[in-house]
C-alpha cells in the first residue's frame, strides 16, 4: 500500500488559531500541554490580557488576567461565556 496521499492537489485546512470572543476579544490557542488546551486573550489591538488554562483542583477552565490589565462589564460576560463553552466542550469529551 502506497503512503502517497489519495488527493494530492489538495492541501488540508489547517484548524483556525483565533477565535474571535464578542466584539473586543479573541482568543489565540496555545500549544498543548498534556491533554487540555489553553488560549492566550487579547485586545483588538493584539494586546495579550490573560489566559485561558485548565485549573485542576477544580476540574475545570479559568481565566487568569494578566497584571494591571481592567475589563468592562461586556468583556467580563464574553469570557464568561467563553469558558462556558469550552467547559462545556471538555465535560462533553468524558
Amino acid at each position: 500500500m502506497s503512503d502517497a496521499p489519495l488527493f494530492p492537489n489538495i492541501t488540508p485546512t489547517p484548524a483556525p488559531t483565533t477565535e474571535r470572543i464578542g466584539k473586543y476579544l479573541v482568543a489565540d490557542i496555545l500549544p498543548r500541554r498534556g491533554t487540555t488546551d489553553r488560549w492566550t486573550i487579547r485586545g483588538n489591538d493584539g494586546t495579550a490580557l490573560g489566559r485561558v488554562g485548565w485549573y485542576a483542583p477544580w476540574r475545570q477552565y479559568n481565566f487568569d488576567p494578566a497584571e494591571c490589565t481592567t475589563f468592562n462589564h461586556t468583556c467580563l460576560l464574553d469570557i464568561a461565556a467563553f469558558l462556558g463553552k469550552v467547559n462545556a466542550a471538555q465535560r462533553g469529551k468524558g
